[in-house]
């Protein structure tokens, strides 16, 4: 039985946040990043967009599957900077060099076999549909030119809006980290069984989103490590509402009814 959520591809929607996305609950200044100036906001594409070039793997079913809902974010700025190994910090020349508000520094980043940092260039994701997953992924060429390797990761955001970041590891220590702008910084795919078209739009985010964006994010800095924990509560309630609506819409499902009705009366 085909399901009926099908017969619309997936609506997924972005806008891009500035570094005081952390704490901020106004639209107005958050604009004044990208929207209004600083930046003039390269959007994100399609990964088929990227790969225009007629190869023979475009005609793979199983590659076109995968491409359907998978997009490219770009760097909005250059980024340089060459690290330190052996005072283990990133050098800054001046109070007001730039570097300082391109990079975010957890308070253990230099402590693993290789340095980590985090790209102040956020995005807010959001969708109106259930049960759908966020993952983010490399890009195939970036760690070969920029001398970085995206850590990946993967979330519900369907029952857990909020502001995506990036980290990444630096691969040799002994070359610089060189982002020109423009250049693919990570794949983001929206995974759901019930949608194999992804539409990806750019749109102001109402209030409402804005502020649970906001909200979780801060509880996962007040609160580290504890939020996968409500996330999977969430995500186990939406599966049982999304279940519940399959059923609901499903022409036939009187007679699974009527099969449930004479198991009981049997026993």
């Amino acid at each position: 039985m085909s399901n009926p959520l099908t017969r619309h591809p997936l609506d997924v929607y972005y806008y891009p946040l500035s570094i005081k996305a952390r704490n901020c609950y106004s639209l107005d200044i958050l604009k004044k990043h990208y929207v209004n100036g600083v930046h003039k906001f390269i959007p994100i594409k399609s990964i088929k967009e990227i790969e225009f070039e007629n190869y023979e793997f475009q005609g793979c079913p199983a590659w076109h599957s995968w491409a359907s809902s998978s997009f490219v974010f770009f760097s909005q700025e250059d980024v340089m900077f060459k690290y330190d190994k052996e005072q283990k910090v990133i050098p800054v020349n001046k109070l007001d060099d730039p570097i300082r508000d391109k990079l975010n520094l957890s308070y253990d980043w230099n402590t693993g076999k290789t340095p980590t940092f985090q790209l102040n260039q956020h995005c807010l994701f959001w969708t109106e549909n259930k049960n759908v997953w966020l993952e983010q992924i490399p890009f195939g060429t970036t760690s070969r030119f920029s001398n970085i390797d995206l850590i990946p990761a993967h979330f519900p955001f369907s029952v857990w809006t909020r502001v995506v970041s990036m980290g990444f590891k630096i691969i040799n220590v002994d070359k610089p980290v060189i982002i020109k702008k423009g250049t693919p910084l990570y794949t983001v795919r929206f995974i759901s069984p019930d949608y194999p078209e992804v539409n990806l739009q750019y749109k102001e985010p109402p209030q409402s989103v804005l502020n649970a964006a906001m909200e979780n994010v801060a509880f996962k800095l007040k609160q580290p490590n504890k939020s996968w924990g409500i996330i999977q509560k969430l995500l186990g309630k939406q599966k049982n509402e999304l279940e519940t609506e399959k059923q609901s819409k499903c022409p036939f499902a009187f007679l699974f009814k009527e099969e449930s009705e004479q198991t009981t009366d049997l026993r």
